[in-house]
């Protein structure tokens, strides 16, 4: 299962960066939050390929771990716990649904019946002769019209 999850990562991230999803725009702003979170991140700096007011990555391949080290990672174990927590509370809703449900049986069972009530109605069918044809029409309706028909207890 795990390599099949591998696999479907990779071929997601195959697709978005084919369809131009997934590439990043050389050079950001400077000012906001972009720019000083970038400058802060040491990921940002000037650079000759990018105007005036505009700061650009950095080359070095040490900056990107950096980044996925101070940013990427807690986000991910962020969203993990997060998932956890949701798990963590539909399996203790369910195990609280479980108990009122027996409880309820158990009340239930408890419960003096009336006399007089019947319970559950059985109603038997005509027996059919052997050999007797089937007729099935081409397309089965039921049919239903006007108030229900008392049975004879």
């Amino acid at each position: 299962m795990t390599a099949a999850l591998g696999a479907a990562l990779v071929a997601v991230v195959a697709v978005l960066g084919a369809a131009g999803a997934l590439l990043v725009h050389p050079c950001l702003p400077g000012d906001g939050l972009v720019g000083a979170v970038g400058l802060r991140l040491a990921v940002l700096g000037p650079d000759a390929e990018c105007p005036v007011g505009t700061l650009g990555f950095a080359a070095d391949g040490s900056q990107a771990a950096r980044l996925v080290v101070l940013v990427a990672l807690p986000v991910l174990v962020a969203h993990l716990a997060a998932a956890l927590a949701g798990l963590s509370v539909l399996v203790a809703a369910r195990a609280l649904w479980r108990g009122v449900r027996s409880a309820v049986r158990v009340l239930a069972r408890r419960l003096p019946v009336a006399a007089g009530v019947v319970s559950r109605v059985v109603r038997t069918l005509p027996a059919v002769p052997a050999g007797t044809p089937v007729v099935r029409p081409a397309v089965a309706v039921v049919r239903r019209r006007g108030p229900p028909a008392l049975l004879p207890v």
